[in-house]
């Protein structure tokens, strides 16, 4: 009634705004906070971002996403974008940000997991989740300030307290926390040499070759 749209199964729906809108949502948050950007309207408005955030979906969340029967996923995707870079719905970054340790195992995992299980490496995630555990450091590329709130990231704030190493601490976190799921070993190779270039070289840099027009 009233124009709404019924269905009998809205699983699929949630799935989808999880994986889409949701994870869109953060990573323009972890990777706009390394870039200095403080609300999700200059994210958005990025090009390098924008272009990092279309790609993650276009070649790595859509292939494992079954999407809502009669869902035209671009249009739902460019209506996202669209809200997302309306600077009269000020969204912090900081604030999108809060909460990741609960918030990316819904969003981002299952993606990741689906690709490793398909024999895929999901090289865009993974520099997200890389992105994550940077911005726990509390310096954006410009060496200004981070600071968001996260409670269950304390165990990987204690690792990044105590190992410098890059690849060291993402074997820590998979070893000594329960933050993540298991992960496979490749995986957690290339997430290790990820965040040892994201660390030595700054995000715009680690995004470079990751970007493919």
């Amino acid at each position: 009634a009233g124009g709404a749209l019924l269905v009998k199964d809205v699983a699929p729906y949630e799935r989808a705004k999880l994986r889409l809108l949701n994870l869109s949502h953060s990573l323009l948050a972890y990777l706009g906070l390394l870039k200095g950007h403080e609300t999700i309207h200059e994210a958005v408005n990025d090009a390098q971002l924008r272009g990092f955030v279309l790609q993650t979906l276009d070649g790595e969340v859509m292939p494992h996403l079954e999407a809502p029967a009669g869902m035209d996923v671009n249009a739902y995707i460019a209506s996202i974008l669209r809200r997302f870079g309306n600077d009269a719905v000020p969204y912090r970054t900081a604030q999108v940000a809060s909460d990741g340790s609960h918030k990316l195992p819904q969003r981002l995992f299952p993606t990741l997991k689906a690709a490793w299980a398909a024999g895929e490496p999901a090289p865009r995630l993974e520099l997200a989740l890389c992105a994550w555990l940077q911005t726990l450091k509390g310096k954006a590329e410009d060496g200004s300030s981070i600071a968001y709130d996260d409670p269950g990231a304390e165990p990987v704030r204690e690792l990044l307290r105590t190992l410098e190493d890059p690849e060291a601490l993402v074997q820590a976190v998979a070893r000594e926390t329960t933050l993540w799921p298991a992960f496979p070993k490749d995986a957690l190779l290339r997430m290790g040499t990820t965040f040892a270039r994201l660390t030595n070289t700054g995000i715009s840099a680690a995004l470079t070759p990751l970007l493919t027009r």
